[in-house]
């Protein structure tokens, strides 16, 4: 069946160039159409408190979606001209603002404390607005633009949620050519110091990318959008982990053309390569779909999308590639040069001699990394790691020293509660430490009158469908750790009352954001290392081998994760959950490859030094090739981005393949000598070392 698929793509190579070409427009068109997601809250599960809380704010209040706007020394007559020129704006919901709570001919000494205190501080007046729609909505990115051009002239500030969502846009669109850029130029000089063909890296380049463009391509067809994290690692990852498979096909290619006629040689290679590279991307797309077991929904979105890109590049360097190689083949040939890959006949030598020094190495640095890894500091923060100069962050500190208040969170009671034990669970909250003051219904009407009795201009603003909505104003922002203390002091008040009652907003959904993240790490290392575990066992018929191949990875993993003690930061949560996945994925082919040659080697010389030896020499320079490829497509991100979700990924990524490449190279070959006996005793037909 291979043969004939070999033959297949042989014999229809340019209809398979122009199938390319069409699917290239096609995929290029969908990328250009894909929606990309900036909320990262909007990933968390659906039946969490701080969801369903937010899906009534959006739903009855329409005020999920918001921004806080900041004048400076404006009357109230010309806020109330701004509050109806913004109302104006399409996409605009309502505007909330003092004078929609109070009489403008009453002097403000005699309106409620809470009411001036939350709208008014010194020459400053704060003004709220929010959207018919999501912060990702089209209409709400042409509103958001329109007023805040219109603040601009007034000599205001923009801050909220909107105006973060827009500036992560701006930001991740600049980066996003850049780290392009960087991927493509550093990948293909790696490629050019390491293959004897100018134009083979070229190829290997438009291979990859018409796969990249087709995945991309495919999630617009089907309706997803994808989270700007999946954007920015998809490119990149593709690149570094599926960059094996051609080299695969292209260094069997040139073996079989020494010996046989062009379209033949392709033809076995094809056939020869096809069952290697498939294993090979069968880990990956496990260690990728692993993190689909996360409960945050952001897991789905990266692994699926990495995984999809995975299979489909496989295809590709099964189709398309060889017809370009085949058609392209006398330039080939023409334009060569010299490489510079090292020949590690050194390297096996020293590590045979001192197999046992490694052995003790390897365990030492693994007891390291599982101390190391204890110790990690986690930040649930995504502004936290924005750049300090975006205007959304800059006015957001501004009206957070203007008012005193750092956070502000949302709690909607439902209708199961009467007003007056609303009205007293309220009443504790604002006593509770860390509380600046609460802002609602109850703290505006006394919940004695009749709510016929009650202005409808007060009433609209708090109570809808039977819920009751107020505001909660911290004295701590959510990047500090006294955050979630307040709002677990919140949730207990809550709790005790027995009232049905949903806390949301942005430090809440962080709080749920760390709660899950603490059982989803554990949740897909175990999937991860669990699924890759069956797939290397079939492969090798062996308990002990997936045993020693997984734990060099995970231990380079561990260590990965441990020099970011030394740095002092703390690992943003993203970059911490999909790591372990994405690094175990993307490099067990290097163990994988290292024990294949020595299993081959074995046979051949019944001698576990020399097959070790012959190992080393023979899949050091490929697997350098691959760490080398893998470093070069994501360390653009490391030293290009200023978001630090994705610098740490890129800094992670980047370090890991360099860390997994050493632990393969030097530590995995001294524990295939030394527990040689176990592999005997606990593998089905592992070949067996022959004593003199």
């Amino acid at each position: 069946m291979l043969t004939q698929f070999s033959k297949f793509v042989v014999k229809n190579r340019v209809f398979i160039l122009l199938a390319g070409i069409i699917l290239a427009a096609i995929g290029l068109y969908g990328t250009s159409k894909l929606q990309i997601n900036y909320d990262i809250y909007s990933y968390l599960p659906q039946n969490v408190p701080s969801t369903k809380g937010i899906r009534i704010v959006n739903k009855n209040f329409k005020m999920g979606t918001s921004a806080q706007i900041l004048l400076d020394n404006k009357s109230d007559t010309e806020i109330l001209q701004l509050k109806k020129t913004i109302e104006k704006i399409d996409g605009v919901e309502k505007v909330v603002w003092a004078g929609d709570l109070a009489d403008l001919t009453v002097p403000r000494e005699f309106w409620p404390e809470e009411l001036t205190e939350n709208y008014y501080s010194k020459n400053h007046t704060l003004i709220h607005v929010y959207f018919e729609k999501e912060a990702q909505n089209p209409s709400t990115k042409k509103a958001f633009s329109e007023l805040t051009s219109l603040i601009k002239r007034n000599g205001g500030f923009v801050a909220g949620s909107v105006a973060i969502s827009s500036d992560i846009e701006k930001t991740m669109q600049e980066e996003m050519q850049r780290f392009f850029l960087a991927t493509i130029i550093l990948v293909t000089i790696v490629l050019l110091l390491t293959i004897p063909s100018v134009l083979i890296p070229v190829l290997f380049m438009m291979t990859i990318g018409l796969s990249v463009l087709i995945n991309m391509g495919i999630s617009y067809f089907l309706g997803h959008d994808i989270s700007y994290i999946t954007r920015s690692i998809a490119l990149p990852l593709q690149f570094a982990v599926s960059m094996d498979y051609a080299l695969f096909l292209y260094h069997r290619f040139k073996e079989e053309k020494s010996r046989s006629p062009e379209d033949k040689a392709m033809e076995n290679a094809i056939v020869s390569t096809f069952k290697s590279i498939s294993a090979a991307s069968l880990t990956t797309i496990a260690g990728f779909l692993s993190l689909t077991s996360m409960r945050l929904e952001f897991g789905s979105d990266i692994g699926l999308t990495l995984a999809r890109g995975v299979l489909i590049t496989f295809f590709c360097v099964v189709t398309f590639l060889p017809s370009l190689i085949l058609t392209f083949s006398p330039l080939i040939d023409r334009i060569s040069h010299k490489t510079y890959l090292p020949d590690f006949v050194r390297v096996d030598n020293f590590i045979t001699r001192h197999a046992n020094t490694f052995t003790i190495i390897f365990i030492a640095l693994l007891a390291i990394g599982l101390c190391g890894s204890q110790l990690i500091r986690m930040n649930f923060n995504l502004e936290q790691g924005m750049p300090s100069d975006l205007p959304s962050i800059k006015a957001s500190e501004t009206i957070s020293n203007e008012f005193g208040k750092k956070d502000t969170v949302f709690i909607v009671f439902s209708d199961e509660g009467n007003l007056n034990q609303i009205d007293h669970v309220v009443k504790k909250i604002e006593k509770a430490k860390g509380v600046n003051s609460i802002f609602g219904y109850t703290t505006l009407v006394d919940p004695a009158i009749p709510e016929d009795l009650v202005p409808e201009k007060v009433k609209k603003q708090f109570v809808k469908n039977g819920n009751y909505l107020y505001t909660v104003d911290l004295f701590y922002s959510p990047r500090e750790p006294e955050s979630k203390a307040v709002l677990s002091s919140i949730e207990k008040i809550l709790k005790e009352n027995n009232i049905k009652a949903y806390l949301t907003g942005t430090s809440a959904m962080i709080k749920d954001i760390e709660d899950i993240s603490n059982e989803d790490s554990a949740r897909v290392n175990l999937v991860s290392v669990f699924a890759i575990f069956l797939i290397i066992l079939i492969a090798f018929r062996s308990f002990s081998i997936p045993l020693v191949l997984i734990a060099s990875i995970e231990t380079a993993i561990l260590i990965n994760q441990t020099l970011y003690i030394f740095s002092g930061a703390e690992i943003p949560f993203v970059a911490a959950l999909a790591i372990g996945a994405i690094q175990l994925g993307s490099t067990v082919d290097y163990s994988i490859l290292m024990t294949t040659r020595y299993e081959e080697e074995l046979k051949k010389t019944g001698n576990r030094f020399t097959a070790i030896s012959k190992a080393i020499q023979e899949s050091s320079q490929t697997i350098l090739v691959s760490a080398g490829t893998m470093f070069a497509a994501t360390i653009g991100m490391a030293v290009l981005g200023t978001m630090e979700i994705i610098k740490s990924l890129g800094i992670l990524i980047s370090r890991g393949a360099v860390i997994s490449f050493f632990s393969v190279v030097f530590l995995l070959p001294a524990l295939l000598v030394v527990f040689q006996k176990v592999y005997e005793k606990t593998s089905f037909k592992w070949p067996q070392e022959v004593k003199d």
